[in-house]
């Protein structure tokens, strides 16, 4: 989609635009700020990850986007708490129109905080788990076969000692789900201000809370090893609360997993690993290995 594209997209939605710039910072979608009266974010979903073409990625994940961010203005209204996410303005097809929450730096410029959203994800977990008749609206089978495909079965082939405790865990997360997940909470998808927002809501499913927990360890943890500082990812669990031994044994499982697939996979251009050296890039191997062999 092109900025020409994004403005004809937004009239036909609505919204009176007069501009539209290119938004960095995702990999899966194409995203634009539109300015016509106020400002508002436009969101087109191709059938491939667009930052890596090659990945197909089902479109459906627009609708699914949708679907959360109603549900937690709705049913789950009493779930972000301190925490915001953004208001649908307009959909058509795989294109999305939603409220700007504005030209914020994202969770990597203060990972500290991602301790605020421990409390948010439980909520969010506990609540919705309360309701099990919004299972069959999030079950976003695409997805998860597509995470199966391109994460944890490619596991094989980065660490080929792996192969079948990838093939373990990815039939794990294909299982019946117990909650509504965010499903891709890594730092850009939370912006920071006063207080924080959650965004990029079209990998949302109805699975573990092990996923959300342990994608966003990973992320801290990755930030952390970058940068040479300590990791916030145990006090991001610590305020998330009690998980049981066998969510705690399958979020650090996925955690390895994520940390494996930006060392090898094709996000690693994208990721915290695009610009560091080969023994950074062993340490991180080792602790993905090691995190997904302590797993079972």
């Amino acid at each position: 989609m092109t900025p020409e594209d994004a403005l004809h997209a937004a009239r036909e939605l609505g919204f009176p635009a007069t501009d539209a710039r290119v938004l960095s910072g995702g990999a899966l979608n194409h995203v634009f700020r539109v300015t016509g009266e106020g400002t508002a974010i436009l969101k087109h979903a191709p059938p491939h990850v667009a930052a890596v073409p090659e990945v197909p990625l089902d479109p459906s994940r627009s609708g699914f986007e949708r679907t959360a961010l109603q549900a937690l203005h709705d049913e789950l209204a009493d779930v972000p708490g301190d925490i915001r996410v953004p208001r649908v303005l307009g959909a058509a097809g795989s294109t999305l129109l939603l409220e700007d929450l504005g030209d914020l730096p994202d969770l990597s410029s203060a990972p500290h905080r991602a301790v605020e959203l421990g409390p948010f994800l439980r909520r969010l977990h506990t609540r919705s788990a309360q309701q099990p008749d919004l299972a069959g609206r999030f079950r976003n089978d695409p997805v998860q076969h597509t995470r199966h495909a391109v994460q944890y079965l490619a596991l094989g082939a980065w660490v080929p000692a792996l192969a079948d405790r990838g093939r373990q865990l990815g039939e794990t997360f294909l299982e019946p789900g117990r909650c509504l997940i965010m499903g891709d909470l890594w730092l850009p998808s939370v912006l920071v201000g006063p207080s924080l927002a959650v965004i990029d809501w079209e990998l949302c499913h109805w699975g573990r809370p092990a996923q959300d927990l342990g994608h966003l360890v990973a992320h801290l943890w990755m930030r952390a090893h970058v940068d040479g500082t300590p990791s916030v990812h145990e006090a991001f669990l610590e305020a998330y609360g009690p998980v049981d031994p066998e969510e705690h044994g399958l979020l650090y499982a996925h955690a390895g997993a994520e940390i494996l697939a930006r060392v090898h996979g094709p996000f690693r251009g994208s990721g915290p690993y695009a610009t560091t050296s080969a023994a950074v890039l062993e340490e991180a191997d080792q602790q993905g290995r090691r995190w997904v062999r302590a797993w079972r």
